[in-house]
């Protein structure tokens, strides 16, 4: 389903392309810098080569599963980028920590793009992640979004946050699941608060940093925690 995201938000997106000096603050982050970041990450438009592709060891021996279309795993979906055609979306690399600029670098000297999840990942934490991987994953794009100088995992993030009601959400707060995923608010669908957008890398079958429509009962069902960034400036 296509996102659309209001004009709200658009504007402010719009102001950080015309100028950085619109969106960023000293000793903070606005959220007009928030979602141009976010937005920046999900619209980057790339071009892979067959070289990007990697469906086994890397150099150090650990474990990489490119997203691309050759890859398939039933629950998790399937890859999406094809070598030699446009793309949209910064992709999904486990531990990954990359801005789109670096991102780019690596794409260019053929490192592989991306890395999926698996839950034997998750059990091996920083042993599982490539050095010759790149892309972002779920708190690395994140902590990219919030100006922070180092990955802070889902484990991390709430110590840098207040906690907030989901009725109170506003775009570029955080909604955090602890040791397993984490998302950034976007906005409202409805007035009842049922339903928002998030921005997020990966999700139930994402591969890529995308815009996804979230039912708010579901997130409280599975003890998502609705939080706000100390060092966020109102503006």
């Amino acid at each position: 389903m296509k996102i659309t995201i209001p004009c709200r938000i658009i504007f402010a997106v719009a102001c950080g392309l015309a100028s950085a000096a619109c969106t960023m603050v000293p000793d903070g982050v606005s959220r007009a810098q928030i979602a141009f970041t976010a937005e920046s990450y999900r619209w980057h438009r790339w071009t892979p080569s067959m070289q990007n592709i990697l469906h086994g060891p890397d150099r150090d021996g650990v474990r990489v599963d490119t997203p691309d279309f050759t890859w398939r795993a039933g629950e998790q979906g399937s890859g999406w980028w094809v070598p030699g055609q446009k793309t949209i979306g910064v992709p999904y690399k486990w531990g990954g920590f990359d801005t789109v600029k670096s991102f780019e670098r690596g794409l260019r000297r053929g490192l592989a793009c991306g890395d999926v999840f698996s839950e034997g990942r998750r059990a091996s934490l920083h042993g599982a992640v490539s050095r010759w991987a790149v892309g972002v994953d779920c708190s690395g794009f994140v902590s990219r979004c919030l100006g922070l100088k180092r990955h802070y995992s889902t484990r991390e993030l709430a110590e840098l946050c207040h906690p907030v009601e989901f009725g109170n959400l506003r775009t570029g707060d955080i909604l955090n699941s602890f040791n397993n995923h984490v998302m950034l608010f976007s906005h409202w669908l409805d007035p009842q608060r049922d339903r928002m957008v998030v921005w997020q890398a990966g999700g139930d079958t994402g591969h890529k940093v995308e815009a996804s429509v979230i039912v708010t009962a579901r997130l409280q069902a599975l003890g998502y925690q609705p939080l706000r960034y100390k060092r966020l400036v109102e503006r």
